[in-house]
């Protein structure tokens, strides 16, 4: 008969699974957008208050929000936050030129066709985790401080679960550390049938 630690320790493994595959496959996209070589370490899923994740990991200082939900699939809201640093590092690469030299519709576009890239490497994942066809929103931006954000997110997306799903995982460049994070906020009764998938695909290695 399978106990309570059982299935926490169960629940521990394919959150680590599911979290490598997300991660692998950002590792990817982020390396496509700075054309140099982003590999990532201890990937797995944790689930935080929203509250406890910013006093833990968030800064006051701006970050770039990326966030987006699914027309079909999970009924989550799904965020990266990055430094608008490594944003601006990404644009120069995809554009060949500096900020300073871009008019602001080309910015634009490059930070669609960033978020189009980023939101495809993480859908690609969860899709091929549940092997379930999954369909993302057009993602959207906010620059501002983290919890600014999360709090924009709730007002936007009604039924935001209090507690969050967050991606710890260390994501180096060249040998340097990028300081980013990657959460999701499940919707209504959104993470226990999440948790009843992970738990069906828990044979899923990787």
């Amino acid at each position: 008969m399978e106990t309570s630690e059982d299935v926490q320790e169960s629940l521990i493994n394919v959150f680590r699974d599911l979290g490598r595959i997300i991660a692998r496959n950002v590792a990817g996209a982020i390396s496509e957008l700075t054309g140099e070589k982003v590999s990532s370490k201890r990937s797995h899923l944790r689930l935080f208050y929203a509250g406890e994740f910013c006093k833990n990991f968030c800064s006051d200082h701006p970050m770039v929000g990326l966030y987006f939900d699914f027309q079909r699939g999970p009924d989550i809201v799904a965020l990266f936050l990055l430094p608008v640093e490594d944003i601006e590092h990404m644009l120069r690469n995809m554009l060949g030129r500096g900020l300073e030299d871009m008019e602001r519709e080309i910015v634009n576009s490059g930070m669609r066709e960033i978020g189009n890239i980023l939101v495809c490497a993480y859908s690609d994942a969860v899709s091929n985790f549940f092997n379930e066809p999954v369909m993302p929103s057009v993602p959207y931006f906010e620059i501002d401080e983290p919890m600014r954000i999360f709090r924009k997110i709730k007002n936007e997306f009604p039924r935001i679960s209090e507690k969050l799903l967050y991606l710890e995982n260390e994501f180096y460049r060249g040998g340097e550390k990028m300081h980013f994070h990657f959460v999701m906020f499940p919707r209504g009764t959104a993470l226990t049938e999440l948790i009843k998938k992970l738990r069906v695909n828990g044979n899923f290695s990787v």
